[in-house]
């Protein structure tokens, strides 16, 4: 009866303990620079245009992604073609949109929207990189 509380209690726990672990850990490697943008435009710069804009454009860029990724895998299913439908854990869009399927209209908003949001990340990392100068303490500026 021991052995089967104490499996159960190691059951229970062990989700917590591995949670706390990994939770650590990521705060202890720093953010990536994704992350250090969308704290920046929705903490601290929200009501500014540009991180309006790049905001909405990572939306708009998500929700072609989601289209895009039915019609790759539509794609797929008709023709089996290797080194696009047998990438592990999704298909590549740009492979998809730059060697397949080029003229597909998503494909088009697909490239506009990363264009978009490529010269939107531009001038928001020279804004966080000011915005470091003046606040260098804060936790976006650190590593």
């Amino acid at each position: 009866m021991k052995i089967l509380l104490s499996t159960l209690m190691i059951f229970c726990l062990a989700p917590f303990f591995i949670s706390v672990a990994f939770s650590t850990s990521s705060t202890q490697k720093g953010l990536n620079l994704q992350q250090k943008l969308k704290i920046f435009c929705k903490e601290i710069k929200g009501n500014e245009t540009l991180c309006q804009e790049y905001l909405f454009t990572l939306k708009k860029r998500l929700e072609i992604k989601g289209d895009l990724l039915t019609e790759i895998e539509d794609f797929c299913k008709k023709s089996n073609v290797k080194p696009l439908c047998r990438i592990k854990g999704g298909s590549s869009i740009a492979l998809y949109c730059t060697k397949y399927n080029k003229s597909s209209p998503k494909c088009q908003k697909w490239k506009a929207w990363k264009h978009k949001e490529l010269e939107l990340k531009g001038k928001l990392i020279e804004n966080l990189q000011t915005f470091c100068k003046s606040n260098p303490k804060s936790r976006i500026c650190q590593n």
